[in-house]
């Protein structure tokens, strides 16, 4: 029985962790079974209120109580452990943090928001959808990382409008990758044997990863989210995907300080402090989402009612210039479009959506949505036993939390063919429901 599964996650955490001061194998042992122990404990409790209030989210509650607060109007949400797509029993879901994120944007009291990472990242299914909400959330969010930001973390963090770090955070591990177990011989050796019948029409579903073809799609399905990964990651960081490859590691981790010259972070605080320290002031000059469009638009209504001859002027001035700027520009975009639309071409499933989005005028990144939804439609194979592993991959990743170790150039409105690019894969990213080829 073969498995794999998709993951952006450090898995070097573990070996880290037991090289790291004087810490053993047994002493983390020891620490992970309390910390499980206490997690379970807390578990426990909250279902058991949960059952007799009849309350089916009591997994966002306990996420919400226990990770979440509020600062001088700022809401603090906590990601300090391993990412997963659904709720389990170890780890924090996307769907926590999503609901913990809606929670603090539904706020009045809240005006900004501080996502503070420690995080190894985790799996691949669910993450984009959660960076896009943070990208897309009507309040300023700002990204804390200490201990370590790794894969999926930092995709996260980076969606953040600034991202801050403390000197000894380990930041990096751009990426996607897949492990595949093979337990034939330990079935063998138990005396388990093992059919597997197919469809006549489906040969290839459930391909073995060992086999030669197996591997292929396993590495085609890596390689198509990384795409995804590495498109977001750049677009959020003001660079082009092909040179976000090159400047941020190819998987390897930084430093802080290294990473801040890369353009991974920001800049370099104290501790937590320090960062909010950072942040307020911007929330006091208006900064926060709601107050300043609030502002904005109070400022406008005063110029109409104290100067309406210089309102009426600027308006038709504004009006004149618009028109004549479209002109110019009309070709330029058109041009951008449809490279932007070449570029898909490659994609599984896109080349009559291509075809006619060139013809009806379609832009690349409603070409995208389409695209993924054929794909959605007609998936391709998937490898034998996907989440079989998952005990192992837990194992691996669970030693995290005991090591405390392991420019934000905010993508910018370009009048560029590769930032039309950027936003089509973005677009791809922000629709697509799972990684899996």
């Amino acid at each position: 029985m073969n498995g794999y599964k998709l993951l952006a996650i450090d898995s070097s955490v573990e070996a880290r962790a037991f090289q790291h001061m004087s810490v053993t194998p047994d002493m983390a042992a020891t620490l992970l079974m309390k910390r499980n122990e206490e997690r379970l404990a807390q578990l426990n409790s909250l279902r058991e209120t949960a059952i007799l209030e009849r309350d089916s989210n009591w997994m966002n509650d306990w996420y919400k109580h226990t990770h979440t607060q509020v600062i001088k109007n700022v809401g603090v949400i906590s990601i300090n452990d391993e990412l997963t797509h659904e709720t389990e029993w170890y780890g924090l879901s996307y769907k926590m943090i999503t609901s913990a994120l809606n929670e603090m944007e539904e706020d009045a009291e809240v005006d900004a928001i501080v996502l503070d990472i420690n995080s190894p990242g985790g799996e691949i299914s669910g993450l984009l959808e959660l960076a896009q909400a943070v990208k897309d959330s009507p309040k300023p969010v700002y990204g804390y990382a200490e201990g370590l930001t790794a894969s999926a973390a930092l995709l996260l963090i980076s969606c953040c409008k600034e991202v801050y770090s403390t000197s000894s955070t380990t930041i990096g591990s751009v990426g996607v990758m897949a492990i595949a177990y093979n337990y034939d011989e330990a079935y063998k050796n138990a005396g388990i044997k093992q059919k597997v019948f197919r469809a006549s029409d489906s040969p290839k579903k459930n391909l073995d990863p060992f086999g030669e073809e197996g591997a292929s799609e396993v590495q085609k399905s890596v390689d198509e989210s990384m795409k995804l990964f590495i498109g977001m990651l750049a677009d959020n960081r003001g660079v082009a995907p092909d040179d976000a490859v090159k400047k941020f590691g190819k998987g390897l981790t930084f430093h802080a300080d290294e990473a801040l010259e890369k353009g991974l972070v920001d800049e370099i605080v104290e501790n937590f402090d320090d960062c909010m320290d950072k942040i307020m002031p911007s929330l006091q000059a208006g900064g926060g989402g709601v107050q300043m469009a609030q502002n904005t638009e109070m400022t406008i209504d005063a110029l109409k009612a104290q100067y309406p001859e210089i309102a009426k002027a600027i308006a038709e001035e504004g009006r004149v210039a618009g028109f004549a700027d479209g002109k110019k520009e009309g070709a330029g975009e058109e041009r951008k479009r449809i490279v932007a639309l070449e570029e898909l071409r490659g994609v599984r499933c896109s080349e009559e959506i291509i075809k006619d989005a060139i013809a009806n005028g379609d832009s690349a990144e409603k070409a995208s949505m389409a695209i993924l939804k054929e794909q959605q439609k007609n998936p391709a194979p998937a490898p034998a036993n996907v989440g079989a592993s998952l005990k192992e991959l837990e194992e691996e990743s669970a030693s995290d939390t005991i090591n405390p170790l392991a420019p934000n150039q905010k993508s910018k409105e370009e009048n560029g063919i590769d930032d039309a690019v950027a936003k089509a894969k973005a677009a791809i990213e922000k629709t697509r429901k799972a990684s899996k080829a």
